[in-house]
């Protein structure tokens, strides 16, 4: 009886162990800082009770109800202080049980600092390039792309007929997906064309970069202009290019309307590539002949990219008209919309 007693005993401590090893670690460190809180402050609380009965019994006469000795045992006093230990730790299970719930709060409630470091709670190290990464990773993702469209004018072809003038226009609606958290970001605005013989002095400018917040009632109003006067692409590595940047400020769940525009001479047989810098719901890819010749718009024969979204039907647009060559759904920053054109 005695072998199998000690036996049922282990077996149920062994169950208890492994329920507890089961537990989450937060679980577990929450429970283990209760319990030594708790016998802390019964330790704290009876010395503070005996504390106070040699006062009273020293200084006035209202200890003598109680007891007449300090540090003596009675059932009175014994009750007295299990009575005042009740009323106490009422309160002390109140604060403790709201701390252990706020310690166990899932990451959206927190500020997005907190989400670092929830996230990174398990590493041994501190490091500042994990969390520089991870913020800027959480900030990529805080955000999204409601709707873009990439719009492409062709305005008139050269003299040589070897080249054409496009103006191009990029506009798309960030929204903030974050409850509580300001989406900041310096958005890099990058604009690169390849070199047009006879055009080399003036292949292109950017023209205008521009964001517009949308209000309370849904409208957009208060736009900001973040390009004074058009800027000449300038020669860099073999090619023609504008770098800039753009300060995002969306509050929680706002919205922020992201304009550019730019024109440049490309030539008569070119490739193009279109894309957006975060996850983007829809992308639309709208192009309009204004030249007096028929433009043809194909798929990129000889995509050079390692991930691309090449569009799937050739479009023959004549002079004056325009058509959405492609509507591309849950595009990803990596992966570029491609298509070729042919004057």
């Amino acid at each position: 009886m005695n072998r199998r007693s000690s036996s049922k005993t282990r077996f149920a401590r062994g169950r208890l162990a492994g329920a507890w090893r089961g537990l989450p670690v937060t679980v577990r460190r929450g429970a283990v800082g209760l319990a030594v809180a708790f016998a802390i402050s019964i330790a704290l609380l009876w010395l503070a009770y005996i504390k106070a009965g040699d006062y009273f019994s020293t200084h006035t006469s209202i200890v003598k109800a109680i007891d007449t000795q300090p540090w003596s045992l009675s059932g009175t006093r014994v009750f007295a202080f299990l009575d005042a230990l009740a009323s106490g730790l009422l309160a002390f299970a109140m604060l403790g049980a709201f701390t252990f719930l706020a310690s166990l709060r899932k990451p959206e409630e927190d500020a997005i600092e907190d989400r670092i470091a929830y996230l990174y709670s398990a590493r041994l190290d501190e490091s500042q390039a994990t969390k520089r990464y991870l913020t800027k990773q959480l900030m990529l993702l805080g955000a999204t792309i409601r709707d873009a469209q990439s719009l492409y004018q062709f305005l008139e072809v050269d003299a040589q007929g070897q080249a054409v003038r496009v103006n191009v226009r990029i506009s798309m609606t960030i929204v903030n997906m974050m409850k509580r958290d300001t989406y900041k970001q310096d958005m890099p605005v990058r604009v690169t064309l390849d070199p047009v013989p006879g055009h080399e002095d003036s292949m292109g400018a950017m023209l205008r970069v521009e964001t517009t917040p949308c209000h309370v009632d849904g409208h957009f109003d208060g736009r900001t202009v973040h390009l004074d006067q058009s800027s000449p692409l300038t020669h860099k590595e073999g090619k023609h290019a504008y770098r800039g940047k753009v300060d995002l400020t969306i509050p929680p769940h706002g919205e922020l309307r992201y304009e550019y525009e730019y024109e440049g001479w490309v030539k008569a047989e070119d490739i193009f590539w279109t894309g957006v810098n975060r996850v983007a719901e829809v992308l639309t890819v709208r192009v309009v002949n204004l030249t007096n010749r028929s433009l043809e718009i194909s798929p990129n024969p000889d995509p050079k990219r390692p991930q691309f979204i090449n569009i799937d039907s050739t479009h023959v647009l004549e002079p004056s008209s325009g058509d959405d060559i492609y509507v591309a759904r849950e595009v990803h920053p990596s992966c570029p919309v491609t298509f070729s054109t042919k004057l």
